[in-house]
């Protein structure tokens, strides 16, 4: 295993690299002398964001190997223990634990902070921080006008799952070619691609962007380009606004569009626009009083929220978003794209069990 992961796109030009977080975590409990714990928060600021917390849990229940690589000694920042995976449970953390002569009191460790070890990560980067700044960079080259004045014809819808069992996470991303005047599916093409970053709220990208550009990739060359590329996950509805339809519009060069299933940053108007036609209510999405996106209500249904990713506007967005079929909650590419990345998803896993 290494550090960094390269990801090669060969017909859309693109390289794509991504830090492999199950190695850092698991480079850094290494460090822990005999004796000492850390904690959940103290791993996340460490990577550089302590909203990373929770994957770290996710990936310390991944380890299979705890007599190597010391999950035990990560406990909660209130002194608490925590979780613990292993066969034995957190029975066996406790007694991991005692061995290494840490006082344990029921279900915390009795006066934690004189067990801390701060020497943790001295010489490791801050890989989140750095990944930011990678942010900050392609949100300054999102254009938010519209680079197609005709009427859009041709568009790509992905969306991607996973099994996250073991690692590295297996993730299967899905682009289908859409013609939106027939309604009609030309082209669908599925990957399977091997995923070592995990789920961080701000980052999803580093996460998605492997299975879904080579979904897209193997598209490229065989079928019409499409006017538009729209993605399951926010435009520039982010704290950076670089969410992962804005990120993958500026790698891809391309007008984009982000449809999320709930809010992240910015706040819903109460204003309504009703679209009696389609039984559909709208309300501008605005950060830093800005109109930034859209939510869509269908029905009285869950909303969904539409915002620009890259060479288009939040109005228009708006627009190619409702003019597509409606048959559920939110349209029909989007819902089909779901559906085959969790149909593929779940026949793996079937002949795995085989």
């Amino acid at each position: 295993m290494c550090y960094l992961l390269s990801y090669s796109f060969r017909n859309l030009k693109i390289k794509f690299e991504v830090p492999n977080l199950y190695y850092l975590v698991y480079g850094l409990l290494r460090e822990i002398p005999k004796g000492k714990i850390t904690t959940y928060g103290i791993l996340a600021r460490i990577l550089g964001d302590v909203r990373a917390s929770r994957a770290i849990g996710r990936i310390l229940s991944k380890n299979k190997y705890p007599d190597e690589i010391p999950c035990f000694k990560v406990i909660k920042s209130d002194g608490t223990l925590g979780g613990y995976t292993s066969p034995g449970g957190i029975s066996d953390k406790i007694n991991r634990l005692l061995a290494e002569k840490i006082s344990i009191n029921g279900n915390t460790v009795r006066d934690y902070k004189k067990y801390l070890y701060t020497g943790i990560g001295e010489r490791d980067p801050h890989v989140l921080e750095s990944l930011r700044r990678i942010q900050d960079h392609l949100s300054r080259r999102v254009i938010l006008l519209d680079e197609n004045k005709k009427s859009i014809e041709r568009i790509i819808v992905t969306d991607a799952s996973y099994i996250d069992a073991s690692i590295p996470e297996i993730g299967f991303g899905v682009a289908a070619l859409i013609d939106l005047p027939l309604q009609e599916i030309l082209a669908v093409s599925i990957s399977i691609t091997p995923v070592f970053f995990p789920y961080i709220p701000g980052y999803l990208a580093f996460r998605e962007a492997p299975p879904i550009l080579a979904a897209i990739d193997a598209l490229k060359g065989i079928v019409p380009e499409p006017e538009v590329f729209i993605f399951d996950g926010h435009g520039i509805l982010h704290p950076r606004k670089i969410g992962l339809a804005a990120h993958l519009g500026v790698l891809l060069n391309k007008p984009a569009i982000g449809v999320a299933k709930r809010i992240f940053v910015g706040k819903i108007s109460s204003k309504k626009y009703f679209l009696d036609e389609k039984k559909m209510v709208s309300r501008a999405v605005t950060l830093n009083n800005v109109v930034m996106g859209y939510s869509i209500t269908k029905g009285g249904k869950k909303e969904i929220i539409v915002s620009p990713g890259n060479k288009i506007s939040p109005e228009t967005a708006l627009k190619i978003i409702i003019s597509m079929p409606w048959s559920r909650k939110y349209p029909d590419p989007l819902y089909f794209t779901h559906l085959i990345a969790n149909m593929i998803r779940e026949k793996f896993l079937k002949n795995i069990m085989m």
